[in-house]
C-alpha cells in the first residue's frame, strides 16, 4: 500500500523556488533571443513563464496539496531536473530547443502538482534527449 505524505513547508518553499527560477531562466533566455524570437514564440515563453509562477504562487499561499510516497528523493529528482533545463537554457541560442525545454518545464510543473510520477519521468527523459540535440 503506497503512503502519502505531504510536503513539508520548507519542501514546499523549495519546490516554489524551483519553478520561480526556472521561469527566470525563460526570461533570461527570451531576452538573449530577443530579436530572433517571433511574436508567437514570445507569447509561448510568456506563458510558460506565467504557469510556473502560477505554480509557485499555490504552493506559497498552500492552494496546493502535494505530496510522495518519497517526498525527500521527489524534490531531489524535480530538482536535478529543473537544474539542468535552466543549464540547457543558458547554453542555447537554438530557438526550437529552448521552447521545448519551456515545455518540459510546464509539464514537470504540472505533473508535479497532480502527482503523476510517470509524467515526471517522461518529462526527465524529454530533457535528456533535448540535451543530447543540444549544440
Amino acid at each position: 500500500m503506497m503512503v502519502m505524505n505531504f510536503l513539508t513547508t520548507e519542501q514546499l518553499t523549495a519546490l516554489a523556488q524551483t519553478w520561480k527560477v526556472s521561469a527566470y531562466s525563460l526570461h533570461q533566455y527570451q531576452a538573449r533571443c530577443w530579436d530572433t524570437l517571433t511574436l508567437e514564440q514570445h507569447l509561448d515563453i510568456n506563458a510558460y513563464q506565467s504557469s510556473l509562477l502560477n505554480r509557485a504562487h499555490d504552493l506559497e499561499t498552500g492552494t496546493a496539496k502535494i505530496g510522495f510516497e518519497d517526498n525527500v528523493q521527489a524534490i531531489q529528482t524535480i530538482s536535478l531536473v529543473a537544474i539542468e533545463a535552466q543549464k540547457l537554457l543558458q547554453s542555447t541560442n537554438t530557438i526550437p530547443i529552448g521552447l521545448n525545454i519551456g515545455a518540459v518545464l510546464v509539464t514537470l510543473a504540472a505533473a508535479t502538482a497532480r502527482r503523476n510520477t510517470s509524467a515526471m519521468q517522461h518529462a526527465l527523459r524529454e530533457l535528456d534527449d533535448l540535451a543530447g540535440v543540444h549544440p
